[in-house]
């Protein structure tokens, strides 16, 4: 009687009980923030007033500028995923074309409550191309560190700026220092330093994002100001808190406003949400092109490891650790497990 129950209890799929009923409060607290910055905006008449009038007549040139600029952040992402995947994967290589579908349908899942979007580009690197799961964490941890490190290089080069009195285009200018190790062909990290370097092109499309909303919505920032807001808006995508920083970006580029350049927060809320909206579409337009594709490339994928499902994030975590069971299987089935210890 107790080994039938012990049996029947291994038996029993791992559902992550309480990690799993913990996923929607990330998406909540981001929906909870954006309708804050919403509900602040719309308590300052005034300044949603000036920015539906200035959106009535944009300007040209700032009106098309935003969603390209969004377009080639995003690019500049599955860039970086690309370079990454690459390094890793033994046979074969994963073109550009790809990973910006990964990116967009990865986007597109952190717009939904269990923020599946980690997880399910986990899920179809292993099943597609074989990345152990372990890899796959490994690569999410290194691109989140060149993201922050790529974002102290720019904020380190515009504090240099501001002392030394150079023009703001000594930012952008000092990613040259970066080309000698890029270019450099027979060094093992080589890949690293040109996926850093656009990580720091990363962080100045996001300044570049931030001076086009703002200008939108009828307000003027220097330069070196936006690339400051956009320093720190661009942090918020690296920290995984929030999915695509909902909300979170919102109010730490407009709490900074007043102290950087003395706009007023409604003025960079305001902005920051037409950023947000007009990346949301992208996304959304993106997503409905790439999501049938990389479905059929799954479905055209032999099964790499029949034996190791990734029904969840769970399973990503657990994998971590060698010895951890699995759901349908067990550690010995995982590509990165060590084998069972002999008795």
């Amino acid at each position: 009687m107790g080994r039938t129950r012990h049996a029947s209890a291994r038996s029993r799929p791992m559902t992550g009980g309480p990690a799993r009923s913990r996923r929607p409060l990330p998406f909540l607290l981001g929906i909870v923030l954006l309708a804050a910055a919403a509900w602040s905006l719309a308590r300052h008449g005034a300044a949603l007033d000036a920015a539906m009038q200035s959106l009535r007549h944009p300007s040209p040139l700032w009106l098309s500028a935003l969603p390209i600029v969004i377009a080639l952040h995003v690019l500049l992402t599955a860039s970086v995923l690309r370079l990454l995947l690459n390094r890793t994967i033994r046979v074969g290589s994963v073109g550009t074309g790809e990973c910006l579908a990964l990116t967009l349908t990865s986007m597109l899942g952190n717009l939904t409550p269990m923020q599946a979007g980690l997880a399910g580009r986990v899920a179809y690197q292993h099943r597609v191309h074989g990345v152990p799961v372990t890899v796959s964490v490994l690569l999410v941890v290194q691109a989140t560190l060149l993201s922050i490190g790529a974002a102290l290089w720019i904020a380190l080069a515009l504090l240099v700026v501001r002392v030394a009195g150079f023009s703001w285009l000594a930012v952008p200018a000092s990613l040259a220092l970066l080309l000698p190790a890029a270019l450099e062909a027979s060094r093992p990290r080589t890949t690293l330093v040109r996926a850093f370097a656009l990580r720091c092109l990363e962080v100045l499309l996001a300044g570049l994002r931030v001076h086009a909303s703002l200008a939108l919505i009828g307000c003027e920032a220097a330069p070196a100001v936006s690339l400051a807001r956009g320093t720190a808006s661009n942090l918020c995508n690296a920290v995984p808190v929030v999915g695509n920083a909902i909300g979170v970006r919102e109010w730490v580029t407009a709490l900074l406003a007043p102290s950087l350049a003395g706009i007023a927060t409604p003025d960079v809320l305001a902005a920051q949400l037409l950023d947000r909206a007009v990346e949301i579409s992208i996304v959304l337009a993106g997503a409905a092109v790439a999501v049938p594709s990389l479905a059929r490339r799954r479905a055209a994928a032999p099964t790499v490891h029949p034996s190791s499902p990734m029904p969840d994030f769970t399973a990503t975590v657990h994998a971590a650790w060698p010895g951890a069971r699995q759901p349908g299987g067990d550690a010995a089935s995982l590509p990165t497990a060590d084998p069972p210890p002999r008795s």
